[in-house]
């Protein structure tokens, strides 16, 4: 089995970075990439009569292959019977990890088991495509920390970049759960590679990767590499001689004197942020209502990637009151997404299959190897407790378990090619999957690129090819779930400073037009229905503004915008006993945050007693 598409997997999904070709300039990069190379390799897998013979001859590789397999059909299940299956199929544009994706990164899992089963030397060249670009990102991350960004710009990450690097991720976060099993591959390299130049490499790497991770300010991963590295130090037990303490007190001079520098200015800022929310933002809160929002749907879930949407009606006014201006798009905790995505049998799954990757696997250089690769699932299992994949981590955990499976036993036993075209079950399902990869990947490519095109047209002030290519785009599959929104605010914002009222008037439809598409096809649909009321005012269509409104209160009862919102349209229709009500519930909701919320009850309270 070639294992070189894999290789290519591993070592191009973290720098897959391209605003200029696609409008999710990472997250569609990294689907396209990964669907069709896992595409490939199930056509290709189809043609092997014994490409899995090593792998299932040990009672550890079939587990792997069962819970493996048995996930990928709770996806499925649960995509089919979910109320969003659009989006449970194929995932929201900021992440992509739908149940097609998902169903791709197990077949690497897959593909990395089959083939470091019948090729263990090839572990080696596993770890270096994932150490080396993982350098040239942590690189990268530091420079932007610095202030030096060459690729991407502020008004494209995801968050904020005031304190913390995003690297090539959109996200802090995502990028520090990224450099923990670049840190562990590297270890892995340090120990077992063969050739001084590569050991020096993976020495050069722990080190950077992990002063990157320390600038992310990210408190789970800075911990999850801690406890993987202490987890080493007791399986390894290391000989550490004066040369490798001396090493370590200069590295933590060097870091407390860079903390302390002018330079560590917002390493500073985010860690006086830890003091000030110990208890990391809405997380606590979001756990409580994603636990019962679990218990709505306990054995099905409600499908992969549709937390964001159906969260809001399960979102306590606690946690509203707490955090009035929040969007929570995910349960922040790999285990609760699972939970909620497929219900119990989906997270029990996903705890068993970790639970295979972090118990001791067998011998591999004096069980050194497996011990790292253990280590690794440890420190990224311990730090998704506070986040949810995104391709790269879900691909690199399951590889890295797959892996530690693998390292198990150095028995090699070449797969043998079959007829390409030999008849059977098991080969013709490999080639159905492949080729439905394949297209998938084909369509999102063209999807988004399409968007793109529709930016760059608005970004030049060409209204009118943006609307042109806006009406093809909008007939396309996969729906882009949160890109009828941005078209309908971009183009209103377009059309407000259009001096011309005759292009105020051409556009306006199809700004209306899309605010209704979004109600049907963006993640947050609460906000959708809160975009369509702000259109239909412009338009003084009250009717359809109040209608809007209820619906985005229904969608997210515990938001107070749509109720503040709702309240000023009823006080101007002179309805004030129901003004009072929506009225004084945004102000309840909105935790007392918002004076101008207060200062609409207080007039209509006012209003209420003269009347």
């Amino acid at each position: 089995m070639e294992a070189k598409p894999l290789w290519l997997l591993l070592g191009v999904m973290p720098l897959l970075v391209a605003p200029a070709v696609f409008m999710y300039f990472d997250s569609a990069a990294r689907a396209v990439c990964l669907l069709s190379i896992a595409g490939v390799f199930m056509i290709q897998a189809g043609s092997f009569a014994t490409l899995f013979k090593d792998l299932l001859s040990r009672p550890n590789g079939r587990l792997f292959v069962t819970l493996v397999g048995a996930f990928a059909i709770s996806c499925i299940v649960s995509a089919l019977l979910s109320p969003h299956r659009e989006l449970a199929f194929f995932g929201t544009g900021w992440r992509r990890l739908g149940t097609v994706s998902w169903i791709a990164i197990l077949a690497s899992a897959l593909w990395a088991a089959a083939d470091l089963s019948t090729h263990p030397e090839h572990l080696t060249t596993i770890l270096r495509v994932i150490a080396v670009p993982g350098l040239a990102v942590s690189l990268y991350g530091i420079s932007q920390y610095l202030g030096w960004d060459p690729i991407l710009h502020a008004d494209r990450v995801q968050f904020s970049m005031r304190f913390r690097p995003p690297g090539t991720f959109g996200n802090p976060t995502y990028f520090a759960n990224y450099l923990i099993y670049v840190i562990f591959a590297a270890i892995g390299l340090v120990y077992a590679d063969s050739i001084k130049a590569w050991r020096i490499i993976g020495w050069i790497t722990i080190i950077i990767a992990a002063f990157a991770v320390l600038l992310t300010g990210t408190r789970s991963a800075i911990l999850g590499v801690a406890l993987g590295s202490a987890i080493l130090m007791v399986q390894l037990r290391p000989k550490v001689g004066i040369l490798a303490v001396s090493l370590a007190v200069l590295l933590g001079l060097a870091v407390t004197g860079f903390v302390w520098s002018p330079a560590g200015g917002k390493l500073r800022d985010r860690i006086q942020q830890w003091r000030e929310d110990p208890a990391g933002g809405p997380r606590m809160l979001v756990w409580r209502d994603a636990l019962r929002m679990a218990r709505v749907n306990p054995l099905l879930g409600r499908g992969p990637e549709t937390f964001a949407t159906d969260f809001p009606q399960f979102q306590s006014k606690r946690l509203a009151r707490a955090y009035p201006d929040n969007y929570e798009e995910s349960a922040h905790n790999i285990l609760l997404d699972a939970l909620t995505a497929q219900g119990a049998p989906g997270v029990i799954l996903l705890t068993a299959v970790s639970v295979l990757g972090i118990t001791p696997l067998g011998t591999f250089r004096a069980r050194g190897m497996s011990s790292i690769l253990s280590a690794g699932v440890v420190a990224g299992f311990f730090s998704q407790q506070f986040t949810v994949f995104i391709i790269p981590t879900a691909v690199l955990y399951f590889v890295f378990i797959a892996a530690a499976l693998a390292a198990q036993k150095t028995l090699n036993m070449n797969a043998m090619p079959g007829s390409f075209f030999r008849f059977n079950p098991g080969s013709w399902l490999a080639y159905s999957v492949g080729a439905v990869l394949i297209v998938a990947a084909v369509q999102i490519a063209y999807v988004d690129v399409s968007w793109r095109l529709v930016r760059e047209h608005l970004d030049s002030g060409e209204v009118q090819n943006a609307m042109a290519v806006y009406a093809g785009v909008s007939k396309l599959r996969p729906v882009e779930s949160g890109l009828d929104l941005w078209f309908a605010r971009a183009l209103a914002e377009r059309s407000g400073k259009a001096a011309n009222q005759r292009v105020t008037d051409q556009t306006w439809p199809y700004v209306l037009q899309a605010s209704r598409r979004a109600c049907l096809t963006s993640e947050d649909r609460q906000n959708a229905f809160y975009n369509l009321a702000l259109m239909d005012s412009f338009t003084n269509d009250l009717d359809g503004m109040e209608s809007a409104l209820r619906s985005a209160v229904e969608y997210a009862p515990n938001w107070y915008k749509p109720h503040w919102l709702l309240a000023q349209l009823l006080f101007h229709a002179q309805r004030l006993p129901a003004a009072e009500t929506e009225a004084g519930i945004a102000w309840d909701l909105s935790g007392g945050r918002h004076p101008e919320v207060k200062d609409l009850f207080d007039a209509i309270q006012q209003a209420t007693r003269s009347d």
